[in-house]
C-alpha cells in the first residue's frame, strides 16, 4: 500500500523544509534528498498501519480518502516520519530532544488507537472495524444446563 503522506506533512511538524534540512544537514554539505524523505514516510506509514490495522480496516481507501477520513493517522505518520528522516539523513547522530518528544507523542497516540482508547477516523466518519465483534458466548447453546438462562428459556422464570 502506498502511503498517503506528503513531504509538506513532515516539514510542517518541524517548522518548514528549511528547518528540517538544517536539522538533517547542519553543515550544508549535501542537498535535500526526496528519496530519503519518501522512504521515511513509507516506513512511518507502515508503522501506523501495523498499529491501527488491529482496530480499523484501511484497505480499499484511496490516499485522498485516507487523508480526508483519517487525519489523525496522517498527523501521527508525519510525526513518526521525522524520526526516520533524521536517522536516515543524519548518519546515525543522536536524535534531537524535540524530535524525541514528537516521536514519543506519536508512539503514545498509536498505542491508544491500537487499544481503542482513541477514535479512528475523522469527525462524522466511522471506519469499518478490522475484526468482527461477536455477540458474545452462549453458556448454554443446547439449552440443557441448569443455568439461569436455562431456567428462563424453560419457562421457569
Amino acid at each position: 500500500m502506498a502511503h498517503p503522506l506528503e513531504e509538506a506533512d513532515v516539514w510542517k511538524r518541524i517548522g518548514g523544509r528549511a528547518a528540517l534540512t538544517q536539522l538533517v544537514n547542519p553543515e550544508g554539505t549535501t542537498s535535500w534528498d526526496a528519496d530519503t524523505v519518501d522512504t521515511a514516510m513509507q516506513d512511518a506509514w507502515n508503522y501506523v498501519v501495523a498499529a491501527v490495522g488491529v482496530q480499523a480496516e484501511l484497505a480499499g481507501y484511496s490516499n485522498a480518502e485516507i487523508r480526508a477520513n483519517f487525519p489523525q493517522l496522517v498527523t501521527v505518520g508525519s510525526q513518526k516520519a521525522l524520526r526516520f528522516v533524521w536517522v536516515a539523513g543524519s548518519g546515525g547522530q543522536a536524535l534531537p530532544a524535540g524530535i524525541q518528544e514528537i516521536d514519543a507523542l506519536a508512539e503514545q497516540q498509536l498505542q491508544m488507537l491500537a487499544e481503542r482508547r482513541r477514535k479512528h477516523g475523522a469527525v462524522g466518519f466511522s471506519p469499518s472495524p478490522a475484526q468482527a465483534v461477536d455477540g458474545g458466548i452462549d453458556n448454554n447453546p443446547n439449552r440443557d444446563r441448569m443455568t439461569l438462562s436455562g431456567f428462563r428459556d424453560g419457562g421457569f422464570i
